[in-house]
């Protein structure tokens, strides 16, 4: 009978942290991790690490699909790989996690104080439409691509979400002789482009074309901001340019 009752015991126990990981993984969303990447992660914390297996378990995620979770988490830097055999999935400090993304998110709003007061010396109109869900911000993107006579630079974490929709828009550019720049994540399959670099942890979308016009977009792609003002997507365009040289020179 005490079996029976620890069994049932332990049961509720991983029911409710699995429930616990599921409302915190929505959360994680916010950020860019899609729920398999998210679910893993937690699961990951939950277990203070383990194998690909015992995480897959925990998170209730398919095993390939795990593993594929894990390896985006590993080079995005939720995660560490022990060096040990069999290998074993390491949450990263939270602390130090939360400090990174802080710290990126920061300096991505002082850029955009920095440009606010350029504008303001310089009395230029500060033009940015926002837009919410994801349709039309895919959308807007289409527009922008088509319109791209000379050059067209995307970054994105999910580069492949831009890929499997505008794709052929991507193709039909290259094959006028448009410049066309992707800065993505590593391990992800790629629009055909002139020109790519491959970066991890980017935490949003940013599309200049022309340096006439640009789009800034959440990591899901569920809202963002658009501007034809071509002084603020210069300055966009002068920012990924160094983005890719820095990147090109390590």
């Amino acid at each position: 009978m005490t079996e029976i009752t620890s069994k049932h015991a332990a049961s509720e126990m991983l029911s409710r942290l699995f429930e616990r990981i599921m409302a915190i993984s929505d959360e994680l969303r916010k950020v860019g991790l899609t729920e398999y990447e998210s679910r893993c992660y937690l699961a990951a914390i939950a277990l203070g690490g383990g194998r690909a297996e015992e995480i897959a378990e925990l998170a209730s995620v398919p095993r390939t699909s795990a593993y594929k979770a894990l390896d985006s988490l590993l080079v995005r830097g939720f995660v560490e790989q022990s060096k040990d055999r069999p290998k074993r999935f390491l949450p990263v400090d939270t602390v130090e996690l939360r400090n990174r993304l802080t710290g990126d998110i920061e300096s991505i709003f002082e850029k955009i104080l920095q440009l606010q007061e350029e504008l303001a010396h310089k009395g230029r109109p500060q033009v940015f439409y926002m837009m919410n869900g994801k349709e039309k911000v895919l959308r807007k993107i289409a527009e922008m691509i088509e319109r791209a006579e000379n050059r067209v630079i995307i970054s994105s974490p999910n580069i492949s979400i831009i890929r499997k929709h505008h794709g052929r828009l991507l193709e039909r550019l290259v094959q006028r002789g448009v410049e066309v720049a992707i800065i993505a994540p590593p391990f992800v399959k790629l629009p055909r482009c002139t020109r790519s670099v491959r970066r991890r942890a980017l935490i949003a979308t940013d599309v200049v074309t022309d340096g006439e016009e640009a789009l800034i977009a959440s990591a899901d792609l569920s809202a963002c901001g658009f501007t034809d003002n071509a002084l603020i997507a210069t300055h966009l365009e002068t920012f990924l340019d160094i983005v890719m040289t820095q990147e090109l020179e390590r």
